[in-house]
């Protein structure tokens, strides 16, 4: 059985064994951490520091936070993000070359846009976009979960969403956009995507797809 990387931005300690748990029907996947406290400003600035000369990021991560295995020893490389990690993935995903060395990426409650006349900003989704057209016609997995809870000043994930969909034209292949909406208030609903419903959605983004090539 294959063994698959993954990398887990903004997430928690606390959460990586319900996450494990999900995963473990596929074998062997190990999950990274890579947590920084603060906003996503804090996400968009290690993205900065990583890039190298030809404008890539993820060689530089993989070296900041080591796998337990070398890199050949994986079949797969996942990124996934919660809440404040997206503008790591931002980074990642502007690049066309990490864009191909990505085989998944799963946003949980994630993807936030300035908003530009009222929508998400379609220059700062840009990558986005490419990679959610390599996930509908190809071998990419790209899933987004998002939720109900309201912004102030910039796109939430459900306008985020939104603009995805109208920029791809739609959801195919193993591109995914997924609405949640567990609880009544923000906080709550925003801490569940995490630790509730962010493990099974994580699992069936991967398993179904990602991990079966």
């Amino acid at each position: 059985m294959s063994r698959h990387l993954v990398y887990f931005a903004h997430g928690e300690p606390a959460a990586l064994p319900a996450y494990a748990a999900a995963l473990a029907s596929a074998g062997d996947v190990d999950i990274v951490l890579v947590r920084l406290e603060g906003r996503s400003s804090v996400y968009a600035q290690l993205g900065e520091e990583l890039r190298d000369a030809d404008g890539r990021i993820l060689p530089a991560l993989r070296r900041r936070f080591p796998a337990p295995g070398p890199e050949e020893a994986y079949a797969t490389l996942t990124l996934i993000t919660y809440s404040a990690g997206y503008a790591l993935a931002r980074a990642i995903l502007a690049g066309a070359e990490d864009r191909d060395a990505l085989d998944a990426y799963v946003a949980i409650d994630s993807i936030h846009a300035d908003l530009v006349d009222g929508a998400a900003d379609a220059a700062q989704l840009a990558g986005f976009v490419a990679f959610a057209g390599l996930a509908r016609d190809g071998d990419k997995t790209f899933w987004i979960g998002h939720s109900d809870v309201r912004t102030a000043g910039y796109a939430s994930t459900t306008q985020v969403a939104a603009r995805m969909l109208e920029l791809t034209g739609g959801e195919g292949g193993g591109f995914v956009v997924r609405a949640f909406d567990v609880r009544a208030q923000d906080a709550s609903e925003h801490r569940a995507a995490l630790i509730e419903w962010g493990p099974g959605f994580v699992a069936e983004a991967l398993i179904s797809r990602a991990f079966a090539r």
